[in-house]
This record gives structure tokens, sequence and C-alpha cells, in this order.
């Protein structure tokens, strides 16, 4: 008996020396993080950003503790501005919509054109379209990582009511 209450114990001993490597293995794998030369790489602990990583690769903690967020700062982002001028299909889809209001249900065909497709008037009164491409480079990591929602979402939003503002001030 004693001798099979010892046999056991060597097999349990067995099965957790296993268990403690695929544990080490685990760990290794999840640990590490490559960042690519493009990117800078934020290493967050528990949700929180601790530190900032250059390109290379990066060993912490396993996967529930650390995780490494790569955000691309070594390229230029390209975002076009399309909201003042509407695709044909949503001209349409706006100016049904603007009938359905009681308020423009009186103005002629033309004037609902204008309302349906965004036109900007400059300072000196005269009437434009405007396509914009906006060209950025991300040089704050953390604060485009902290930034609330879609980033693109805020920075289109931002360009749009700049060029609005300096458009109403220009005479062309």
């Amino acid at each position: 008996v004693q001798r099979e209450a010892q046999a056991i114990k060597s097999e349990a001993k067995k099965i957790l020396l296993i268990v403690v490597i695929i544990a080490l293995v685990v760990y290794a794998f999840t640990g590490t993080a490559q960042v690519a030369q493009e990117q800078t790489g934020l290493v967050l602990r528990l949700g929180k950003v601790i530190q900032k990583r250059d390109p290379g690769l990066y060993w912490g903690l396993p996967w529930p503790i650390d995780r490494v967020v790569r955000i691309p700062t070594g390229v230029a982002h390209s975002l076009q501005v399309k909201d003042f001028n509407l695709a044909p299909e949503d001209v349409s889809a706006r100016q049904a919509e603007l009938r359905k209001n009681d308020r423009f249900k009186t103005l002629p065909p033309d004037a609902l054109g204008a309302l349906s497709n965004p036109y900007l008037v400059t300072g000196d009164m005269n009437v434009i379209h405007l396509d914009m491409q906006v060209v950025y480079r991300i040089t704050e990591p953390e604060d485009y990582y902290l930034a609330a929602g879609d980033f693109t979402d805020v920075t289109e939003t931002n360009v749009q009511q700049i060029a609005r503002r300096v458009i109403a001030n220009a005479a062309i």
C-alpha cells in the first residue's frame, strides 16, 4: 500500500512538472510581441498604458496582464473629406428627406438641390464646392490610442469645421 502511494505521488510530481513546463512555454509565447519598423508599441498592463516601445522584439508578462498595441507612426495617413460633395444617390436621398419636411415643401427645385448637396459660401458670397484630402502622421501614439472613439471621424469633423470657418472669411 505504501509503495502504491509513493508511485502515485511520483506520478503526480511528473504531471505537475509537465504542467509547469507547458505553462512556461505558454508564458514565453504570450509575453512576446514584435513591433514593426513603422510602428510604435504601447505596452498596456491591465488596460493602462505603462510604456512606449520602439520597433523590435518585446518580451513581457503574459497576455492577461500585458498587451502590446501597435500604432502606425512611421507612415503618412490620408483622410478624404467627402461630406462637402455628396454622391448622386446621396443627393437624391437627401432631397427626398427634405421634401418630407414641411419647412422645405414650398422651395423651388433649384433651392432644394442646393440644400441637398452641401455648398460652401465664401466671405464675398460666392458659392463653391470643396473636396479635401488631409495627410497626417501620428506623432503622439499614446494620445492617438486614448482618443475617444474613431479617430478618423473626429478628425474629419474638425477639418470640416475649420474649412467652413476659413472659407466663410475668405474672398475669392
